[in-house]
């Protein structure tokens, strides 16, 4: 490894470390890189005018390689290297977040969260028909979280909310509890989306952890720089219940262990909860929304 990254970068005297198949890499002038492993059809062009139209961003760099490439092939992998800002083992707190949103909104954007979600529901529905009868865990609790996402779909549609008063930003394609500075700032990591996509998916992370959530809820209602609409989204959001699918498709595809999928089981009343307590909380700040009368009455 260390001629392959001496030959395409003129990287020297390296330390290597690998994490979870990337490679984290520090050089004798002290920088720091990530060698960041990506899928052989990745297409860098949004993320890089999307870095390119950032100012002293906290955002990690993409270096090319000798060949004027980001993309590098090693032993029949596809790489990207990064130049890393900042502490990278640093913790990303919830004000992190909200300063980062704010500081990068976006104008011009939208997406329909409704069509999105009813295709998401559509692709898994037909994957755990083909795929998922030998998996009892996913039999079990695949039909819970599918009508929660569907929940989450008509509360888009009955809640009136105007997209035109949401805010948009660069969001991650998912934020966890204790997110380090290395991951939260990887260009690889970012989208354009509604603000509210990094709070809930937090949310929805650090719930598998503790359900001491009130704090984090009380800040992001009221520091976040909200809209009604957006406090919507962010409710329809926390309903949809991302992770969950997401480890179903590890398992289906990538053939991870079941096992895995019962942590979010065994939170389910955890999530009933929370998604109550939320409530209770935008309805205290004068804001009326309509949910499922069984969140209420769970």
């Amino acid at each position: 490894m260390n001629n392959i990254l001496d030959y395409y970068y003129n990287l020297k005297k390296i330390d290597i470390i690998n994490i979870n198949n990337n490679y984290l890499i520090m050089d004798n002038n002290d920088y720091s890189f990530l060698l960041y492993e990506v899928d052989k059809d990745v297409n860098l062009n949004n993320t890089i005018k999307l870095l390119g139209s950032l100012n002293n961003s906290n955002y990690s760099d993409l270096i090319l390689n000798i060949n004027r490439s980001y993309i590098t092939k090693i032993d029949e992998k596809y790489y990207v290297l990064i130049k890393l800002k900042g502490i990278i083992n640093e913790v990303i707190t919830l004000k992190d977040m909200v300063n980062n949103n704010i500081k990068y909104r976006i104008n011009n954007y939208s997406l329909d969260l409704s069509k999105l979600w009813s295709r998401k529901i559509d692709y898994l529905e037909y994957q755990v028909s083909e795929l998922g009868n030998e998996y009892n865990e996913i039999l079990d609790s695949f039909s819970f979280f599918i009508g929660l996402s569907e929940n989450a779909i008509s509360f888009l549609n009955v809640n009136n909310i105007n997209y035109n008063n949401t805010h948009k930003t660069i969001s991650h394609l998912r934020v966890k509890n204790n997110e380090l500075f290395l991951d939260y700032y990887n260009p690889l990591n970012i989208l354009i989306d509604y603000d509210i996509r990094d709070y809930a998916e937090y949310i929805k992370s650090k719930l598998l952890i503790t359900d001491n959530i009130d704090n984090d809820i009380n800040y992001i209602l009221n520091n976040a720089n909200l809209s009604i609409d957006d406090i919507k989204l962010f409710y329809a959001r926390l309903m949809f219940p991302t992770l969950y699918f997401d480890k179903v498709e590890e398992i289906l595809i990538d053939k991870k262990d079941e096992k895995e999928l019962e942590v979010y089981i065994e939170n389910i009343q955890i999530y009933i909860n929370m998604l109550k307590d939320v409530y209770l909380e935008i309805t205290k700040k004068g804001i009326s929304i309509d949910i499922p009368d069984w969140i209420i009455k769970n």
